[in-house]
């Protein structure tokens, strides 16, 4: 039986070949061909496997992917706990993008990113970059001395 199934959570090839290879490891699945573009799977097996052990698989190998029948469903659990997740980041937070689409342009909200699709990323907080710097300065001004 071939089956197509939708993949969320892909960004990029790596991404692709790490969703092929956890439904590959799946018993039963003969073959898997993912298309990154059109988020799909096209899974071959002897007897059907239900949706929820081809899930256990993805989310067992790694990797915040959902496998869905339809592209318009939202019934995951993968779903519900990214959510929850996203409700524990502070609410005033800045979010950026990491593939720097559109520069250094930051967001008030979590999610993705509206040019790549990436998940946007909390910037450090002002206490955290000051740490930082504080330690790198330290530092400099210590070989500063030695040399004096």
């Amino acid at each position: 039986m071939k089956h197509t199934y939708y993949i969320k959570g892909m960004s990029c090839q790596g991404c692709r070949k790490h969703v092929e290879q956890s439904l590959s490891s799946t018993p039963g699945v003969e073959k898997v061909s993912v298309d990154l573009e059109l988020e799909e799977a096209q899974i071959e097996f002897n007897t059907h496997i239900p949706l929820e052990t081809l899930q256990e698989y993805l989310s067992a190998n790694g990797g915040n992917y959902r496998i869905l029948t339809s592209p318009e469903d939202n019934h995951s659990t993968l779903k519900e706990s990214s959510v929850k997740q996203k409700e524990q980041v502070l609410k005033d937070a800045q979010y950026y993008c990491p593939m720097q689409c559109e520069g250094d342009k930051t967001y008030p909200k979590p999610g993705d990113c509206p040019i790549c699709g990436m998940d946007l990323v909390p910037m450090a907080t002002a206490s955290a970059q000051e740490q930082s710097e504080l330690k790198v300065l330290s530092h400099k001004f210590l070989i500063a001395i030695v040399f004096t």
